[in-house]
């Protein structure tokens, strides 16, 4: 593991249909985001070098956490709650009963729930 809080960091991602034209666009190695040398970028140094630069260009306050919180309200005004096993295999949140380890999902399931969200 690269660096990560927990297991759960380590996930397959779906990507939005609109939003992967634009990381297409962005991937120039093997990392979305990558240092000088191709190595995958730790935390600190994304924030400090990209995001806080971001939100000072915006004139605003967030933290990267602050997007969890905007996507997970945005998929349950879509109608994938937030307690759904569905939304937590996306976010990467542990799972609190654990009947929900056995609940399965591929990620063409994964991309239909990302995939609800209007931008």
């Amino acid at each position: 593991m690269h660096g990560t809080k927990t297991k759960a960091a380590h996930r397959i991602l779906p990507l939005h249909k609109d939003i992967v034209p634009l990381v297409a666009a962005r991937m120039h190695g093997k990392y979305l985001i990558e240092t000088e040398n191709g190595q995958p970028i730790i935390y600190d140094t994304y924030k400090k070098r990209f995001f806080n630069l971001l939100m000072s260009t915006l004139k605003m306050q967030h933290k990267p956490h602050d997007c969890r919180h905007t996507f997970i309200s945005g998929m349950d005004s879509c109608g994938i709650s937030a307690g759904s096993v569905i939304l937590k295999r996306i976010v990467g949140h542990a799972n609190a009963d654990v009947t929900e380890s056995y609940t399965h999902k591929n990620i063409r399931q994964l991309l239909t729930a990302i995939n609800k969200l209007k931008y």
